[in-house]
């Protein structure tokens, strides 16, 4: 799946018109992401985001090239192996973040990392499922959540901060996806989940964690 359509599906599950592309934010080179910024070692995947003095925001997004590729050869209909699935994922979190940062900014709002990697994780669940549900016609849910939020494994090198933020993230998506299962029909996708989800993306990160609460 390319990344248009990565952006296209997110889009459309939460009701956004955004005229900006992933494709054009895109950059593949290595050591020009090194030059924008600090890239943690082994990172296929970084978001740039930097606000000017003229209070617009500079966005860029770095992907591997060697990821793009991978994704790029597999044939069309290929089971997902776990190492096809890693690269879908990071892809997808990229996206995620890129689709998160440029709309908020479209309505001036702010968006902090927490914001971001909490959405993230809900929107790799909800794709994961519908692509599992479109070509398999299965949905082993307790499984995909087992995988997305039990067996993750966090990069090493990261700060001490940023692991305690990602492991917040992942705790809170866990709760949400875990709810979103047991109220709602994940697939074929129904107009009550499209509700509940649109609403969602809607909220700032404390609104999130209050309902993501709430709803537990």
């Amino acid at each position: 799946m390319s990344l248009e359509r990565i952006q296209a599906e997110l889009e459309w599950l939460y009701d956004l018109q955004l005229a900006h592309r992933v494709s054009d934010f895109l950059i593949t080179d290595t050591e020009l992401a090194r030059r924008l910024g600090d890239v943690n070692q082994g990172a296929e995947e970084t978001l740039f985001v930097r606000q000017t003095e003229s209070d617009t925001v500079d966005v860029s997004l770095y992907i591997d090239a060697d990821l793009l590729r991978r994704l790029d050869q597999r044939p069309a209909g290929e089971p997902w192996d776990a190492a096809a699935l890693q690269d879908w994922w990071q892809a997808l979190e990229g996206v995620s973040h890129f689709l998160c940062v440029a709309w908020r900014a479209s309505c001036n709002r702010h968006t902090s990392v927490l914001e971001m990697e909490l959405q993230a994780e809900v929107d790799k669940f909800l794709l994961t499922a519908t692509a599992l549900g479109e070509h398999h016609g299965t949905l082993p849910l307790s499984s995909l959540h087992h995988t997305l939020f039990e067996r993750t494994e966090l990069r090493q090198g990261l700060q001490p901060e940023l692991r305690r933020r990602y492991r917040h993230a992942n705790r809170l998506a866990a709760s949400y996806c875990r709810q979103l299962q047991r109220q709602h029909r994940i697939w074929p996708i129904d107009g009550d989940l499209l509700r509940e989800l649109r609403r969602f993306y809607r909220f700032d990160a404390a609104t999130k964690e209050r309902h993501i609460r709430r709803l537990a």
